[in-house]
């Protein structure tokens, strides 16, 4: 395929002219295809400056220029970054319908700003957006770098709330998101009994919590937990009245464990004299692989034992293959139909 001919086009309603346009032929019959380059609409390419946007030139917005001239073009258009560059591009929103079939040529380098605050104002969740385009390709080898350090940084950690009540949510009362070191203390959240998906507390990907010295009474789930969450600490209080069911575990560590000896350091844990009352808790239909030798893992205090517990449809096996062990101390309750491991839980205190 060569170029055969240089044409400056007139777009955008005549008032653009398109300089370095190459119009590109793959045999008599075939149909052109227009070549830009973010150059050509005064881009500069170096990693520093904002080739969003060029001030003092016939294009002052030079990446939408570029874009906004090859949606809008007549001919197959090929928008290209070309190589040995790279691009810093500010959150943009690109917008169809095109003409004709559009392909985004990535050579070089596309790089976002570096920090969050040029997204004030937008969508934070959205820098190169592009909507309404039919028939679009993105290829070229090169690299869209999001340049995400720093975002990475102010990341959600080491928050705390304490000392406020919290009433009547439409939906979870507190909510933490990919959050570390959190601390949620001394407050009262409340919501009536028939009240949906109210939850107290929700946790998605969060670890190293500390959820202490709290009165909650909602219409649904204390606190839930989804999406790899771990290290999660209680004070004094209890516990009760819960249901694991129907969970399928896949390679999963300690698949059903109660742990009131927890607590964050290399040397085990004393036992606790001070801890959450766990009473009347089932684990129903549980079922999947444990990546541990020992798949159930309840130990419970001396001064405050766990009571009531059930295993009921339990089968859980090594991931290897094989059946895992199950220990149990200080904890009672019954084990209903087929336990596998078999059930460890102590018929009565002793």
């Amino acid at each position: 395929m060569a170029p055969v001919t240089r044409s400056h086009l007139s777009v955008l309603r005549g008032f653009v002219a398109l300089a370095a346009a190459v119009l590109y032929f793959s045999g008599a019959a075939a149909e052109a295809r227009l070549l830009l380059t973010l150059d050509d609409f005064g881009a500069v390419g170096d990693g520093v400056a904002n080739d969003t946007q060029v001030p003092d030139t016939v294009y002052p917005q030079a990446f939408l220029d570029a874009w906004t001239a090859a949606c809008g073009s007549q001919e197959q258009a090929v928008l290209a970054v070309p190589a040995a560059k790279a691009y810093r591009i500010w959150p943009l929103q690109l917008t169809g319908p095109c003409k004709k079939k559009l392909k985004l040529l990535i050579a070089g380098t596309i790089v976002a700003p570096a920090s969050p605050d040029e997204w004030a104002g937008r969508g934070w969740m959205k820098w190169l957006y592009i909507y309404g385009v039919d028939n679009l390709s993105v290829s070229g080898g090169g690299t869209i770098d999001g340049a995400g350090q720093e975002w990475w940084a102010r990341s959600c950690k080491r928050k705390k709330t304490q000392g406020v009540t919290l009433q009547n949510g439409q939906h979870f009362h507190l909510s933490f998101t990919r959050c570390t070191d959190v601390k949620a203390n001394f407050l009262r959240v409340v919501a009536p009994a028939d009240s949906p998906n109210t939850d107290g507390i929700h946790l998605n990907d969060t670890s190293r919590v500390e959820i202490m010295d709290n009165l909650i009474s909602v219409g649904d789930d204390c606190v839930s937990m989804v999406g790899n969450c771990s290290d999660i600490r209680g004070g004094m209080g209890f516990a009760h009245d819960l249901r694991f069911e129907n969970i399928v575990m896949k390679n999963v560590s300690s698949p059903i464990i109660i742990d009131q000896y927890y607590c964050d350091q290399p040397t085990p844990c004393a036992n606790q004299t001070e801890a959450v009352e766990v009473r009347k808790v089932e684990f129903v239909d549980v079922r999947g692989t444990s990546a541990t030798a020992q798949a159930i893992n309840i130990a419970c205090s001396d001064t405050v034992p766990c009571r009531e517990l059930e295993l009921k449809n339990v089968n859980l096996t090594l991931e290897g293959g094989g059946v895992p062990s199950a220990s149990c101390y200080k904890a009672f309750g019954k084990a209903v139909a087929t336990v596998v491991p078999a059930s460890c839980l102590a018929k009565q205190d002793s």
